[in-house]
């Protein structure tokens, strides 16, 4: 399977909310870690398991799990053979505010699907 990306050139003056990445990864383990963007991502996990890490926090991620890095943030993934996920990338004057609005911050930022 390949890599889906669709990369959205950033506007001079970002309005409210300026999305940069529409991402399907499946190559993760070529990419350099630790990560670190001056814009927010979204992530949900499409397939196998994982380990987030960031701020001394490991979080457990599985398929379902939808979790955010934050602008300026130093993360790791850390994953099994056939993890992968999409994720979102977005920044502007929004949103912190968009992100606090729905109570998502660093200290609250994974979202588990359920065990079934």
């Amino acid at each position: 399977m390949i890599d889906i990306c669709n990369f959205i050139p950033p506007k001079k003056h970002p309005s409210e909310l300026e999305f940069i990445h529409f991402v399907y990864e499946t190559g993760i383990r070529r990419l350099s870690q630790p990560f670190s963007h001056f814009y927010h991502r979204v992530f949900l996990v499409f397939k196998g398991s994982g380990t987030f890490k960031a701020e001394g926090k490991e979080i457990p991620l599985k398929k379902g799990d939808v979790f955010f890095a934050f602008s300026y943030q130093n993360y790791h993934i850390d994953f099994d053979d056939d993890f992968c996920y999409f994720y979102i990338s977005f920044c502007g004057n929004g949103a912190l505010a968009l992100l606090d609005s729905m109570d998502i911050s660093r200290e609250n930022c994974h979202f588990a699907m359920p065990s079934q």
